[in-house]
């Protein structure tokens, strides 16, 4: 039996973290030292490894569940409940029989990927990173299409019907794709200012890896071999009409229109006035919203069909901004959305009616 003396806190939040991480077949691992404990989370693929400060009386490898380690979390939010011979308000001694149904490791200790090429992330570059990575493809047969792509100070993904683009000074030099599939939740597991991403080629894998109180956190994500799509070729550099649109209402307005399960949205525009309807099968009008729009610049009157969802998610790429620019071009070609205020760049293909 082994005795681990970790601060309450840490735990919990390590373990919220390794929640977080879906993977198909995961493998719970602790790793401990005299001075310290780690938790992994590994596949094939992917891992997360969270070290935290401790006092441990041995040294051990072995695997658990995550059923067990929520015990112990369930146990912490009493904070008077005896824990062996020691009080939860400070630190946390879990009850070796806890750890009962620990056995021997099924998996190695991930291995760290910590060469290769090197750069320190900001805060608001996690937040790009993570904001850049939500138009990746769900659908695994579109191999690179399910990546997030570094190249010459943009992070971009596309689906085939979406793109986003975050425009930032990470590095001109690079060409890289990481599976898009963590990206998103990188605040949440803990990573923040001063994360250190490096880019492994011989190993095709990137890790992200930050040091904070209590312990540091390391994410290892494969990278993607195959050449990422030219995005920039498909992005318009002129636009025939554009619009102003406060951001709250009109994401309210596609927000009702998915609850509703419309068959589709239409966006009329003309000289004096922006209006969305959501339509049914037939390609009847349900509903009306006007769209509230600071500033109307058009040439022609413009009619186009979108997916609700998608439209939805684009205004949602914006919810920090107060006003979005919407630009057009004509009922059939792509629609981009970005705002002064924001370094996003998020653009959504019409859908075409039958």
């Amino acid at each position: 039996m082994s005795t681990i003396i970790v601060n309450r806190k840490q735990l919990s939040k390590a373990i919220k973290s390794l929640k977080s991480i879906k993977l198909k077949r995961p493998n719970y691992i602790i790793e401990t030292n005299h001075d310290n404990l780690t938790l992994h989370v590994t596949d094939t693929e992917t891992s997360l490894s969270i070290e935290l400060d401790a006092t441990c009386d041995r040294i051990m490898t072995g695997s658990f569940t995550l059923n067990d380690m929520s015990a112990i979390v369930k146990l912490l939010k009493d904070k008077t409940i005896d824990i062996g011979e020691l009080k939860t308000h400070d630190v946390i001694a879990p009850v070796p029989h806890i750890f009962l149904k620990t056995h021997d490791a099924i998996a190695p200790v991930p291995h760290i990927f910590d060469s290769g090429t090197t750069i320190t992330l900001t805060s608001d570059q996690i937040d790009s990173i993570q904001r850049a990575s939500l138009a990746a493809s769900k659908d695994y047969t579109k191999y690179v299409l399910k990546g997030v792509n570094f190249q010459k100070n943009n992070i971009a993904s596309t689906d085939g019907f979406q793109l986003i683009v975050a425009t930032t000074n990470i590095s001109s030099d690079i060409n890289y794709t990481v599976d898009a599939l963590h990206l998103s939740k990188l605040s949440q597991i803990g990573f923040g200012e001063n994360t250190t991403l490096i880019f492994d080629e011989l190993n095709n894998k990137a890790t992200f890896k930050s040091d904070g109180d209590g312990g540091g956190i390391i994410l290892s994500v494969p990278m993607l071999e195959s050449t990422f799509p030219d995005y920039e070729s498909i992005i318009p550099s002129e636009f025939n009409s554009n619009l102003v649109v406060n951001t709250k209402q009109f994401k309210d307005n596609c927000q009702y229109i998915v609850d509703t399960k419309s068959n589709h949205v239409r966006i009329d525009i003309d000289s004096d006035r922006a209006v969305m309807h959501a339509m049914n099968r037939d390609n009847d009008i349900v509903k009306t919203f006007v769209i509230d729009s600071d500033s109307i610049q058009f040439k022609e009157t413009l009619s186009i069909p979108f997916d609700p969802a998608y439209l939805l998610k684009a205004i949602s790429s914006f919810d920090c901004v107060e006003n979005v620019l919407i630009s057009l071009i004509d009922d059939e070609s792509q629609v981009v959305f970005t705002s002064e205020y924001s370094n996003l760049l998020h653009l959504i293909m019409p859908v075409l009616l039958k």
